[in-house]
């Protein structure tokens, strides 16, 4: 008995879902578990050649949940205390989470500095 072990391909995704949508994908998820690459392989390639693959993107979103790292972003209201940091001879930063902030990168923050204190706002 072969006891290697067998994987799927992302063409093994881009023919079950080809043939049976997002439900073939599924049951071969179950039968042997996905790798986040392989289905996202499958879905760019399914793209490039004008099929739609929405839902299929959407649960691959969903299974595929990156963890975050470090602490949680503060909540509205919530006070914490951070300490200035500093790379070799560069100057002083903070490393603030903006989440409660912005919700993308590249939105603009307001910034005024003050003798005591910074205040970041949401540019409206």
């Amino acid at each position: 008995m072969d006891r290697r072990r067998q994987s799927h391909s992302y063409k093994d995704v881009q023919i079950a879902y080809l043939l049976d949508g997002l439900k073939g994908v599924q049951k071969l998820h179950e039968k042997e578990q996905l790798s986040r690459d392989v289905v996202q392989k499958a879905i760019k390639i399914l793209n490039s050649l004008g099929k739609e693959t929405e839902n299929l993107a959407q649960w691959a979103k969903r299974q595929f949940k990156v963890k975050r790292l470090g602490r949680p972003a503060p909540k509205i209201g919530e006070q914490k205390l951070y300490k200035a940091q500093q790379i070799k001879d560069g100057g002083l930063f903070l490393r603030l989470p903006v989440e409660t902030l912005v919700d993308a990168k590249g939105m603009a923050l307001e910034v005024r500095f003050e003798a005591d204190r910074i205040e970041v706002r949401k540019k409206s």
